[in-house]
């Protein structure tokens, strides 16, 4: 019995390998526009009515706000784009960073989702550690889930 070759089929393997690349790129970015789509739309938060019931709530998010505040943002990278590019490719990289960071913080303030749950429980542990009550760190959660001490510490 022979074994089975690509060659002898007929199908060169970087075509293989480029059909392969292409039908992987293609799902990773029907997956990214859905994504990208349903963050544009809604917010999705823990119920914070019963808190032994873990149920997620959706939040509408005012879409036309999302979108403008998405293509300001693409309107200010292809401009920082043109300028940049006769200099240091250091400096665009820095610029990039930035621009990355505010945009993230910008789209983060304007969802409005708060802590809840673990994170609140977290934070809260936090802020009345550095008010100097650490009674929240002998609580039932922290005895569960003791690795969370350290980003206690660290907040």
């Amino acid at each position: 019995m022979k074994k089975f070759s690509l060659r002898r089929a007929g199908i060169p393997s970087r075509m293989l390998a480029r059909i392969g690349a292409v039908a992987a790129l293609g799902i990773f970015f029907a997956v990214m526009l859905y994504l990208s789509i349903l963050s544009l739309l809604e917010t999705v938060d823990m119920n914070m009515e019963n808190s032994m019931q873990e149920n997620v709530v959706f939040h509408y998010d005012d879409f036309l706000s999302g979108l403008v505040i998405l293509l300001v943002g693409v309107a200010l990278l292809l401009l920082c784009r043109r300028l940049l590019a006769h200099v240091n490719v250091w400096i665009p990289i820095a610029l990039s960073l930035v621009f990355v960071l505010v945009l993230g913080i910008v789209w983060v303030l304007s969802s409005q989702s708060a802590p809840t749950h673990d994170s609140l429980i977290v934070s809260r542990a936090a802020y009345m550690a550095t008010e100097g009550d650490y009674s929240a760190l002998a609580s039932d959660y922290f005895k569960r889930f003791p690795f969370q001490l350290g980003y206690v510490l660290f907040s």
